[in-house]
C-alpha cells in the first residue's frame, strides 16, 4: 500500500530547500528535485515543482516582511520547530515504538496553502513571542533523527543537476 508523507515532513522539507536556496549558490528546482527524490524512498514522490512552490511561498512572505539577512535564522526556526514540536506546547515523538509521526497517510495532506499558513503561523508566534529561532550553531543535520531528511540535508546538489 502507498503511502503519502504527512504535512509536517512536507513543510519541514519546503523549509529546508528554502534555507538552501538563500545559503548556496544554487537553484530552487534542483533542490526541490534532490527533496522529492530523497521522499519518494519512503513516501508516494512529491512533485519538485510543489516544493519548489511552498519554498518560493516562505521566501516571498520573508521578503515581504523586509527581514533581510534573518531570512536565514526564520527559515532555521521554522525547521527547528517542525522537526521538535507538533504545536507549541506538544514536542513531536520521533523515536520509540509507538511514534506515528513518521507514518504516511493514505491520501496527500499537504499542499502549498497549508505549507504557507504553516510558516506564517510560525513567523506570527515567533513575533509575539510564543516561539523562537532555533539556538545559535543549530544545523538541520544534526538535529533531526529521521535519516532519509538526514542524509538529504546533508548531500549538496551535484552541478550536473543545475541543468537539467
Amino acid at each position: 500500500m502507498s503511502s503519502f508523507a504527512p504535512e509536517w515532513i512536507f513543510n519541514l522539507c519546503s523549509g529546508m530547500i528554502a534555507t538552501e536556496f538563500i545559503s548556496k549558490n544554487t537553484t530552487l528546482p534542483a533542490i526541490s528535485k534532490k527533496y522529492s527524490e530523497c521522499i519518494s524512498k519512503e513516501y508516494n514522490e512529491i512533485d519538485p515543482a510543489l516544493f519548489e512552490e511552498a519554498a518560493e511561498q516562505y521566501i516571498l512572505m520573508l521578503n515581504e516582511l523586509e527581514v533581510g539577512d534573518e531570512s536565514f535564522n526564520y527559515l532555521t526556526g521554522f525547521c527547528c520547530y517542525k522537526i521538535n514540536f507538533v504545536n507549541p506546547k506538544t514536542k513531536r515523538n520521533l523515536t520509540g515504538l509507538f511514534s506515528k509521526d513518521l507514518k504516511g497517510t493514505t491520501t496527500p495532506g499537504y499542499n502549498v496553502n497549508y505549507a504557507k499558513k504553516a510558516f506564517k503561523a510560525y513567523i506570527f508566534a515567533m513575533r509575539s513571542g510564543q516561539m523562537q529561532l532555533a539556538p545559535p550553531g543549530w544545523a538541520i543535520e544534526k538535529d533531526i533523527s529521521v535519516e532519509l531528511l538526514k542524509d538529504v540535508a546533508a548531500q549538496d546538489v551535484g552541478i550536473e543537476s543545475l541543468f537539467n
